[in-house]
């Protein structure tokens, strides 16, 4: 993976142009909604003036007609935004030497299956995802996408279990099982501890000779866990600098032959703006951080095979 050096000059010269366009797109947005505003304003003036009822609905039909109008042009801004700038981001991901082409579609997602037997969270009564990526790295075909998985109890209550990007990869031969969760959220994570390990699994964390991985992470795994495949000095060194650098929950499961790997983001990424303006590197960086520390660990798992 290229650094984030060169990443922020392919900014400069490719996507930065892209987001040039799409911010004029969007003052033209903004310039016809305050007119619309404007114009319900001036309208219900007159209206309250002639105090005619028939007339100031009238008056208000073609006002209805342009803010559809209006609500259907800033929908197509926004369902244009993200796939055009995560197809440029994508381009320069997999430039990459070993990396095949990577794939994007903005409606579907990885299946609800697969994030269950990731055993990292608990089953979601309600599992929906977006901006589905798909791709191959060495030998290693993957899938990932925005998910939200919620569950909801006997009073209605929602139960927030996980929103952020989730990826998906099969490896060619079973190395056991292992999760991987940082320390700061143990006690959030009790359940799926203890669910993970009434099948066998134990804390291993003090196997682990990487005294600043030990402080950042705990690792539980089976018997048959091979130790120096699952989590080989590469994997360790990727995992500590996403956790230090982006500050951000990352969680990962190996089950069998099965990699899963689960990044919390509080937000939706990539969302474009329309009171305000989309030219901000950093807008773009966290999906591309996001997509760039799933993708080298995949490599490191490619690398071992």
């Amino acid at each position: 993976m290229q650094e984030i050096k060169d990443f922020r000059l392919y900014y400069n010269h490719t996507i930065h142009p892209e987001l040039l366009r799409m911010e004029s797109r969007r003052r033209r947005l903004v310039f016809l909604f305050f007119t619309a505003i404007l114009l319900i304003i001036v309208l219900i003036g007159v209206g309250i003036y002639i105090d005619i009822l028939p007339v100031t609905l009238f008056l208000l039909i073609p006002i209805g007609f342009y803010i559809a109008y209006l609500s259907y042009r800033i929908k197509k801004f926004i369902n244009t935004f993200k796939p055009q700038i995560i197809s440029l981001i994508l381009d320069f991901i997999d430039d990459s030497i070993n990396y095949g082409q990577l794939k994007y579609d903005a409606k579907l997602s990885v299946a609800k299956k697969d994030f269950e037997a990731s055993q990292i969270f608990d089953r979601p009564n309600l599992f929906s995802g977006e901006d589905y990526i798909s791709g191959k790295i060495g030998e290693l075909q993957f899938e990932m996408a925005e998910v939200t998985a919620t569950n909801t109890n006997s009073n209605k209550l929602i139960n927030h279990i996980f929103h952020g990007v989730f990826l998906h990869c099969e490896i060619p031969k079973d190395v056991g099982s292992v999760l991987i969760i940082p320390k700061s959220n143990r006690q959030f994570m009790v359940k799926s501890i203890q669910k993970f390990c009434s099948k066998g699994s134990v804390n291993c964390t003090h196997l682990i000779d990487n005294a600043v991985f030990k402080n950042l992470f705990l690792v539980f795994a089976s018997q048959d866990t091979d130790l120096s495949y699952v989590l080989s000095p590469k994997i360790q060194n990727a995992l500590i600098d996403f956790r230090n650098t982006q500050h951000k929950d990352i969680f990962v499961s190996i089950i069998k032959n099965k990699i899963n790997i689960a990044i919390s983001e509080p937000d939706d990424i990539l969302e474009p703006f329309i009171l305000k303006t989309n030219l901000k590197f950093d807008l773009v960086k966290v999906f591309y951080d996001d997509i760039s520390a799933m993708v080298n660990m995949i490599s490191a798992f490619d690398e071992n095979i």
